[in-house]
């Protein structure tokens, strides 16, 4: 079958450079095109080729249906065998691999053996370079392919270990990298267009980095959260457990399941709903939820956005002690940061908006201590959470009335 490209990307497409660095801007048709390159090249020379993300959650929640709507769109016959972790083609096949698979509350390293003629590593700066290197020995295939493709957003820090490998690799003819602009993306809705060129006039420096080419530019001195890091959460070292939901239609509600213990805060679990009109559905979450961690709901302090108020009384209808989030947006941000976060890797939608949530620079640079307002519907449920809840953790409450 012949797969028309847009023609912005066909000559990536018969690319063999051992080494693709494939970067920048949202919607820039990276993932697309990564999976039509090695859709390509594994029927053409019947390859074993491996898809990676450094959490299994993230490849199975996102890259998974990323795969599956490009190959469906352009009529690509295949079969997916998820209990093999395998897409199935009629010459050669892919394996679909987390290199860290998370289960009964411990993390565990997982890499299937084997020689690969081709890898694709999704968000590959989430990977540490230990793990990296480690992933990139088993490319050693027999067939004369040996690639590894690799996609991401430029990283916040200058130092990061990808610029480094890219120079080292680049001096030996092994490397190439390739900017991707969302101008270039025929495909891209117009109104998530207006959204990347609005970032100019919010965030010059943001925009830098995820709309225009931010290859080797440091963006570390305006990230909110820095102390931070993705673990699991064992729920016996718990000693007060609460909610936090920011209300939404177009964009997202978000309810998170927020643990404190001593100066760590733990967040535990999530829940994304879009176009949400009845609570039903969000309070079944929030039950199922709290129930993985054995979590009473009785006993839980959910704190709302006050700005819907009628949700948050359909909720306390169906027995959920609901009170109103403080609003204060700075306080809230230092409340949080007075603690060491703790990210399940479940969590794939904290995780993608903790990395990228910044503050404001003006147009000489300077920092201004007011967040961009992109992709922040967890970073306010969090917010509501922690701050919220500060002086129920100075005393031990006592459910009664719903006090506002």
């Amino acid at each position: 079958m012949r797969v028309v490209l847009p023609v912005v990307h066909s000559e990536l497409i018969p690319d063999s450079t051992k080494y693709q660095f494939w970067y920048g801007s949202r919607g820039g048709g990276k993932t697309a095109t990564a999976i039509l390159k090695m859709y390509l090249w594994t029927v053409k020379y019947n390859l074993r080729a491996k898809i990676m993300r450094r959490f299994r959650v993230d490849l199975y929640r996102l890259t998974l249906l990323d795969i599956e709507e490009i190959l469906s769109h352009y009529n690509i016959p295949y079969e997916l065998k998820k209990s093999e972790g395998k897409i199935y083609f009629k010459r050669g096949y892919w394996v679909l691999q987390g290199y860290y698979v998370t289960g009964s509350g411990k993390r565990e390293e997982k890499i299937k053996g084997g020689n690969w003629d081709m890898i694709w590593l999704e968000e590959v700066t989430e990977f540490t370079e230990k793990e990296f290197k480690e992933t990139i020995l088993t490319l050693r295939g027999s067939k004369g392919v040996n690639i590894c493709l690799m996609t991401f957003n430029p990283p916040a820090s200058s130092n990061h270990w990808i610029y480094s490998f890219y120079e080292y690799q680049e001096k030996r003819g092994l490397a190439k990298k390739v900017f991707f602009s969302y101008k270039d993306n025929p495909y891209l809705p117009e109104d998530y267009r207006r959204v990347l060129e609005s970032l100019k006039d919010e965030d010059i420096n943001l925009y830098r980095r995820y709309v225009e080419d931010g290859w080797g530019f440091d963006f570390e001195g305006e990230r909110i959260y820095t102390d931070w890091e993705v673990g699991e959460v064992n729920p016996d070292t718990i000693t007060e457990w609460v909610g936090g939901i920011d209300w939404g239609y177009i964009h997202p509600t978000v309810f998170v399941l927020v643990g404190f213990s001593g100066d760590m805060v733990y967040i535990a679990d999530e829940f994304y709903i879009k176009g949400m009109v009845d609570v039903e559905p969000l309070g079944e979450a929030i039950r199922n939820k709290c129930a993985k961690y054995g979590v009473d709901v009785r006993d839980l302090i959910i704190y709302a956005d006050p700005s819907d108020p009628d949700k948050i009384e359909a909720l306390r209808r169906l027995g959920f002690w609901v009170k109103k989030a403080k609003k204060d947006v700075l306080a809230g941000i230092y409340a949080v940061k007075r603690f060491r976060v703790v990210v399940n890797p479940d969590c794939v939608g904290v995780r993608r908006e903790m990395g990228g949530y910044v503050w404001q620079k003006d147009r000489s640079g300077q920092i201004v201590e007011v967040p961009v307002k992109m992709n922040d519907d967890g970073m306010d449920a969090i917010r509501y959470a922690v701050y919220s809840s500060e002086k129920s953790r100075s005393r031990n409450n006592i459910r009664g009335a719903y006090v506002v």
